[in-house]
C-alpha cells in the first residue's frame, strides 16, 4: 500500500477569535511538527493550566508535543520516538501521580505506547504493549470499575477489538481482543453514571461489511 510522503509538514491551528467588527476568523498560525501528522490530542501537561497539544506524525514515527502559551501559540515541539506507523492518541493519568499521560497506537508494529508524563511537559521514554493486527483507532476510560484509566484499541486485520487494563501504577495487562466485524477502524465510548457506576459502549466501526458493534 503507498503512502503519499509529506515533507515540512506543519500543523495548522486556528484560533477560535474574531478580528474586531468583521465576523472574520483571524489568519491562522503554523507550528511545525514531523511529517505527516495523523492525529492530535490535547492535554496540560506542563501543569501551568494552559492547554498544550500531542501529535502523532505517521511517516517520521514521533509523538510531537507543543507547550502552549496560553495566548493561541505554542513552543518549539519536542519529539519521541514511537513504533511505526501511528494512528492513534490518548491523553489521560495512567499512573495516577497528577500529570497527564500519553498513548498511541503503532499500526505496522502492532503496539500500544505508553509516555509516562513528568509533570513538566516532559516524558519518559516509552514503553510498549502487544495488540492486534494493525491497531488503528484508541479510546480511554475505566472499563472495570477500579477507578484507573484503561485502553480499548480496534485491531483492523484481525477483526477485533481488544482491552488493555491499567494495573492502576501506569502498567498495563495482557491484551484481550473482542471479535467485531471484519477490518474495525475507529473506536470510542460513550458513559453514563447510573448509583455511581460506569456504562460503557464502545461502538466499532467497520468497512466491509459496513456494520456497527457495540460492548456493554
Amino acid at each position: 500500500m503507498s503512502r503519499q510522503l509529506v515533507s515540512g509538514v506543519v500543523l495548522f491551528f486556528f484560533v477560535g477569535l474574531l478580528t474586531a467588527g468583521t465576523g472574520q476568523f483571524i489568519e491562522a498560525p503554523q507550528f511545525q511538527v514531523g511529517t505527516n501528522p495523523q492525529a492530535v490530542a490535547v492535554g496540560d501537561f506542563n501543569a501551568d493550566g494552559k492547554p498544550d497539544l500531542a501529535v502523532i506524525n505517521s511517516t517520521s514515527d514521533t509523538l510531537s508535543i507543543l507547550l502552549g502559551n496560553g495566548d493561541g501559540t505554542f513552543r518549539t515541539k519536542s519529539d519521541y520516538v514511537t513504533g511505526i506507523t501511528l494512528q492513534g492518541v490518548v491523553v489521560a493519568d495512567f499512573n495516577g501521580d497528577g500529570a497527564k499521560d500519553v498513548a498511541v497506537s503503532n499500526s505496522a508494529s502492532n503496539k500500544v505506547s505508553i509516555f509516562l508524563g513528568n509533570g513538566d511537559g516532559t516524558f519518559q521514554a516509552k514503553v510498549d504493549y502487544a495488540t492486534g493486527n494493525k491497531s488503528i483507532g484508541m479510546a480511554a476510560g475505566d472499563f472495570n470499575g477500579d477507578g484507573h484509566p484503561d485502553l480499548v484499541v480496534t485491531d483492523a486485520m484481525d477483526g477485533s477489538v481488544g482491552v488493555l487494563l491499567n494495573n492502576g501504577n501506569g502498567t498495563f495487562k495482557a491484551f484481550v481482543p473482542y471479535n467485531t466485524g471484519f477490518n474495525p477502524r475507529q473506536s470510542w465510548f460513550e458513559t453514563s453514571t447510573v448509583t455511581g457506576s460506569w456504562t460503557l459502549r464502545r461502538p466499532i466501526t467497520t468497512t466491509t461489511p459496513a456494520t456497527w458493534s457495540a460492548f456493554c
